[in-house]
């Protein structure tokens, strides 16, 4: 069987002084460990290109991506899991369109600006006070919703 570029191992040296990659959408990724991507700010692994689907996508892990500021899970179809984000205190832009994401928790009193995301069924936010655009695919899928203190004072 030959190889694709989606079940292809790719390593990344020198990982920890990484502030941006650029856009992996297009090698596929099956799986993708960003734990030495301490400096990392933006991080699009998916696509909100239309037609965008990635099949070969299963896992990753943001944790040690402090600095994280913007993430892209768009058209992960295979992203069948929740994402724990609550270690991402900088991030402020998600967009999980069209993936199979089934929840996320972002960080308390986190920097979140904008969250466009696909039907979850938990979420869970609490202290953002810098939230102007959310948007949902759909609300039908939820069960499990934890809001606490997320107002903003945009106009």
């Amino acid at each position: 069987m030959a190889a694709t570029l989606g079940d292809t191992p790719i390593w990344i040296y020198s990982a920890e002084w990484i502030q941006e990659i650029g856009d992996m959408s297009p090698l596929y990724l099956g799986e993708f460990n960003a734990s030495a991507l301490k400096r990392v700010k933006k991080l699009l692994i998916g696509s909100d290109t239309p037609g965008y689907y990635n099949t070969n996508f299963t896992t990753a892990s943001f944790d040690n991506c402090k600095r994280l500021e913007e993430l892209n899970m768009g058209g992960l179809v295979n992203a069948n899991r929740s994402f724990d984000l609550t270690k991402n205190l900088y991030l402020k832009k998600i967009y999980t369109m069209n993936s199979g994401v089934t929840g996320l928790a972002f960080a308390t009193n986190g920097r979140l600006q904008e969250a466009k995301l696909n039907a979850l069924t938990s979420l869970t936010m609490k202290g953002l006070t810098f939230l102007e655009t959310f948007e949902m695919q759909s609300y039908n899928s939820l069960s499990t919703l934890v809001i606490e203190d997320c107002y903003s004072s945009a106009s």
